[in-house]
Protein backbone atom coordinates (compact mmCIF):
# COMPACT_ATOMS: atom_id res chain seq x y z
CA UNK A 1 0.00 0.00 0.00
CA UNK A 2 1.27 3.46 -0.72
CA UNK A 3 1.68 6.11 1.89
CA UNK A 4 -1.06 8.11 0.11
CA UNK A 5 -3.72 5.99 1.85
CA UNK A 6 -1.97 6.39 5.19
CA UNK A 7 -1.81 10.16 4.63
CA UNK A 8 -5.53 10.22 3.78
CA UNK A 9 -6.35 8.27 6.94
CA UNK A 10 -4.27 10.65 9.07
CA UNK A 11 -6.14 13.60 7.52
CA UNK A 12 -9.55 12.01 8.23
CA UNK A 13 -8.56 11.27 11.83
CA UNK A 14 -7.07 14.71 12.45
CA UNK A 15 -10.09 16.48 10.93
CA UNK A 16 -12.33 14.46 13.27
CA UNK A 17 -10.41 15.72 16.30
CA UNK A 18 -8.33 12.66 17.18
CA UNK A 19 -4.98 13.96 18.35
CA UNK A 20 -1.62 12.39 19.13
CA UNK A 21 -2.77 11.35 22.63
CA UNK A 22 -5.88 9.52 21.39
CA UNK A 23 -4.29 6.06 21.56
CA UNK A 24 -4.76 5.37 17.83
CA UNK A 25 -1.97 3.54 16.03
CA UNK A 26 -1.53 3.04 12.29
CA UNK A 27 0.35 0.32 10.46
CA UNK A 28 0.83 0.53 6.70
CA UNK A 29 0.68 -3.02 5.34
CA UNK A 30 0.36 -4.78 2.01
CA UNK A 31 -3.44 -5.07 2.10
CA UNK A 32 -4.25 -1.60 3.49
CA UNK A 33 -3.73 0.31 6.72
CA UNK A 34 -4.42 -1.33 10.06
CA UNK A 35 -5.85 1.05 12.64
CA UNK A 36 -5.97 0.08 16.29
CA UNK A 37 -6.76 1.79 19.55
CA UNK A 38 -4.76 1.35 22.74
CA UNK A 39 -7.04 2.33 25.58
CA UNK A 40 -4.58 2.35 28.46
CA UNK A 41 -3.49 5.98 28.30
CA UNK A 42 -7.07 7.23 28.38
CA UNK A 43 -9.06 4.61 30.27
CA UNK A 44 -6.83 3.60 33.19
CA UNK A 45 -6.62 7.11 34.73
CA UNK A 46 -10.39 7.58 34.36
CA UNK A 47 -11.23 4.26 35.98
CA UNK A 48 -8.65 4.82 38.72
CA UNK A 49 -10.09 8.26 39.49
CA UNK A 50 -13.61 6.85 39.75
CA UNK A 51 -12.93 3.35 41.07
CA UNK A 52 -14.94 4.03 44.22
CA UNK A 53 -18.07 4.77 42.15
CA UNK A 54 -19.58 1.30 41.51
CA UNK A 55 -21.93 2.61 38.84
CA UNK A 56 -19.06 3.94 36.71
CA UNK A 57 -16.76 1.02 37.49
CA UNK A 58 -19.38 -1.49 36.31
CA UNK A 59 -20.03 0.32 33.02
CA UNK A 60 -16.53 1.40 32.02
CA UNK A 61 -15.35 -1.72 30.24
CA UNK A 62 -12.62 -1.64 27.63
CA UNK A 63 -14.63 -3.98 25.37
CA UNK A 64 -17.61 -1.60 25.33
CA UNK A 65 -15.45 1.46 24.77
CA UNK A 66 -13.48 -0.32 22.03
CA UNK A 67 -16.76 -1.09 20.27
CA UNK A 68 -17.76 2.57 20.39
CA UNK A 69 -14.39 3.69 19.02
CA UNK A 70 -14.49 1.02 16.26
CA UNK A 71 -17.96 2.18 15.20
CA UNK A 72 -16.93 5.84 15.23
CA UNK A 73 -13.80 5.12 13.18
CA UNK A 74 -15.77 3.02 10.69
CA UNK A 75 -18.26 5.86 10.21
CA UNK A 76 -15.43 8.36 9.68
CA UNK A 77 -13.67 6.18 7.11
CA UNK A 78 -16.87 5.32 5.24
CA UNK A 79 -17.78 9.00 5.17
CA UNK A 80 -14.39 9.69 3.57
CA UNK A 81 -15.07 7.10 0.85
CA UNK A 82 -12.82 4.40 2.30
CA UNK A 83 -13.62 0.75 2.94
CA UNK A 84 -13.23 -0.94 6.34
CA UNK A 85 -13.40 -4.52 7.54
CA UNK A 86 -15.08 -5.66 10.69
CA UNK A 87 -12.70 -5.26 13.62
CA UNK A 88 -10.57 -8.29 14.37
CA UNK A 89 -8.87 -8.30 17.76
CA UNK A 90 -9.36 -4.56 17.99
CA UNK A 91 -7.84 -3.80 14.57
CA UNK A 92 -9.67 -2.20 11.63
CA UNK A 93 -8.31 -2.77 8.14
CA UNK A 94 -8.86 0.35 6.03
CA UNK A 95 -8.58 0.13 2.24
CA UNK A 96 -9.67 2.04 -0.81
CA UNK A 97 -13.05 0.92 -2.18
CA UNK A 98 -13.07 -1.75 -4.88
CA UNK A 99 -12.20 -0.22 -8.25
CA UNK A 100 -15.64 -0.99 -9.69
CA UNK A 101 -17.18 1.46 -7.21
CA UNK A 102 -14.36 3.99 -6.78
CA UNK A 103 -15.93 6.59 -9.12
CA UNK A 104 -19.49 6.36 -7.80
CA UNK A 105 -21.06 8.75 -5.35
CA UNK A 106 -21.10 7.30 -1.86
CA UNK A 107 -24.86 7.76 -1.64
CA UNK A 108 -25.65 6.25 -5.02
CA UNK A 109 -27.02 2.71 -5.13
CA UNK A 110 -24.57 0.07 -6.23
CA UNK A 111 -25.29 -2.06 -9.28
CA UNK A 112 -26.74 -5.50 -8.51
CA UNK A 113 -24.30 -8.39 -8.33
CA UNK A 114 -24.23 -10.62 -11.36
CA UNK A 115 -25.32 -14.23 -10.81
Amino acid sequence: MTSALLDQIHTVITDAGFGPGSGLTFQDCEDGVRVSWKADAIIRPTIAAHASDPELRDHATVAGLRSVVDHALTALFLGAGLHTTAPLNGVLLVTRPPRAFAGQDRGAPRPPARP
